[in-house]
C-alpha cells in the first residue's frame, strides 16, 4: 500500500510540475493566477503523498535505538 501511495504521489508531483511549466510558459507575468495556485495545490498533495511513505520506508530500516538519529533529530 505504501509503495503505491509513494508512486502516485511522485507521479502527481511530476505531472503538476509539467503543467505548471506549461502554464507559466503561456503567461509568466501572472504567477499567482488561480490556475497556478490550483496546480501548486495538487503538487502539494502529491508531495504529501510521497514524503510520508518515503520517511516511513527509510526509518523502517533504522534500529529503534537509533530512531532519533535516523529521523534527523538528535537524541537527548
Amino acid at each position: 500500500m505504501g509503495a503505491m501511495v509513494l508512486k502516485t504521489g511522485m507521479l502527481t508531483m511530476g505531472a503538476s510540475l509539467f503543467i505548471l511549466i506549461w502554464s507559466l510558459h503561456i503567461d509568466a507575468v501572472h504567477l499567482f493566477h488561480w490556475q497556478n495556485i490550483m496546480i501548486l495545490l495538487v503538487y502539494g498533495l502529491g508531495l504529501g503523498m510521497a514524503t510520508t511513505p518515503l520517511a516511513n520506508m527509510i526509518l523502517h530500516q533504522v534500529p529503534p535505538t537509533l530512531a532519533g538519529t535516523g529521523s534527523g533529530c538528535s537524541p537527548p
